[in-house]
């Protein structure tokens, strides 16, 4: 019976999507022949002191740090060089498109795992952090095997209703 009822939970919550989607919604993707000119690259010093020089995509195309070979977005960070000054070369986005709602979908081949790195998927409203909130849908923090959910807002906003179980893709 609890099964019967999820089926249809996710009838509605389908056939929801797809009257969102035919009934004015837009569909942006983003693809291997427009990822890069769809963001911003954040070139300043890490927020979190982190040792980490951000590069611009012009270094980053220089440094094979990103690519858009065989149809497929690259990004990754420098693991040839030895870091000084700053920190790794290294790429941090920001869409320059902004999204009030909707439903977002990340596909990913691979995702690096180790010391020091820290891949990320992130909404937010940065110039109003945390006040309008921050949702981590991936946030994998040096050997972490484990990707779990968070929630940055302000005081009084909880996520007690999560379950308290590991999410491993």
């Amino acid at each position: 019976q609890n099964l019967e009822f999820c089926k249809k939970v996710l009838l509605v919550v389908f056939l929801t999507t797809l009257f969102q989607v035919a009934s004015g919604w837009n569909i942006h993707t983003y693809n291997s022949s427009n990822f890069f000119d769809e963001f911003t690259f954040f070139t300043a010093d890490d927020r979190t002191l982190g040792y980490v020089n951000y590069v611009s995509r012009q270094e980053a195309e220089r440094g094979g740090l990103i690519n858009t070979r065989n149809n497929k977005v690259y990004i990754g960070a420098d693991y040839t060089n030895v870091a000084s000054g700053r920190g790794r070369n290294a790429i941090r986005i920001t869409s320059n498109k902004a999204f009030n709602s909707g439903i977002f979908v990340l596909s990913l081949e691979h995702m690096p795992t180790g010391c020091g790195t820290w891949p990320a998927y992130w909404l937010s409203d940065w110039p109003n952090w945390p006040i309008n909130g921050e949702v981590d849908i991936i946030e994998g923090v040096n050997r972490n095997a484990i990707d779990k959910t968070t929630l940055h807002s302000t005081e009084g906003c909880l996520q007690n209703d999560v379950p308290n179980s590991s999410f491993t893709g």
